[in-house]
């Protein structure tokens, strides 16, 4: 019996010190608590100095110029026809004629401004959404590389209305090594250059 309440004493005694140890090993685990590595970065400068998305909107403006001067020659024709019919007497067949050919080029214009903003808008939208994930890419490969725990967005930029908008910063303050929007932006660009 002796043997048996040493024995418990020791088991016991054995158990105390284990959950000692681990509670204190739980506490040290609450008291060394690291904070995650984080970076910043501002991702509307990365978006405007990246030289892909420059190209492509060069190639938008270019498009957007096409379609006007077609909607232009077609006013042209448009206002030329009006003119003519001003001219000539309702009764004559040339007036039908011409008046025909104006309604033409008035359902030609309509037609082309529609199909021409339903382009440049699904071609401007198909630009920010390959460039947006690319850039998105981009970060996630640069904070893999620097085994970043957090990557921030600087600032925010809204357009309020047509060429109107802000800048809001929503880092106000980060040390300069924190920053990845320059290596973000210059990888983009090395890549786009090689591609």
């Amino acid at each position: 019996m002796r043997k048996l309440r040493l024995r418990a004493a020791v088991l016991t005694l054995l158990l105390l010190c284990a959950s000692g140890g681990f509670f204190y090993l739980g506490a040290q685990a609450f008291t060394t608590f690291l904070p995650p590595r984080t970076a910043v970065v501002d991702i509307s400068k990365v978006f405007e100095e990246y030289q892909k998305q420059i190209d492509k909107s060069g190639e938008l403006k270019a498009a957007v110029e096409k379609t006007t001067r077609l909607l232009d020659t077609l006013k042209e024709g448009i206002a030329i026809k009006e003119e003519e019919l001003k001219s000539i007497k309702q009764e004559s067949p040339t007036y039908v004629k011409i008046l025909s050919e104006a309604l033409e080029l008035k359902r030609k214009f309509r037609e082309a401004q529609k199909q021409g903003t339903a382009d440049i808008a699904k071609q401007q939208t198909d630009i920010i959404k390959v460039i947006r994930a690319e850039i998105s890419k981009e970060i996630e490969t640069v904070a893999t590389a620097k085994e970043l725990d957090l990557v921030l967005e600087k600032a925010v930029t809204a357009e309020v209305q047509r060429g109107a908008g802000f800048h809001w910063k929503i880092i106000h303050f980060s040390k300069p090594e924190y920053d990845i929007t320059k290596e973000v932006t210059d990888r983009l660009n090395q890549r786009y250059k090689r591609g």
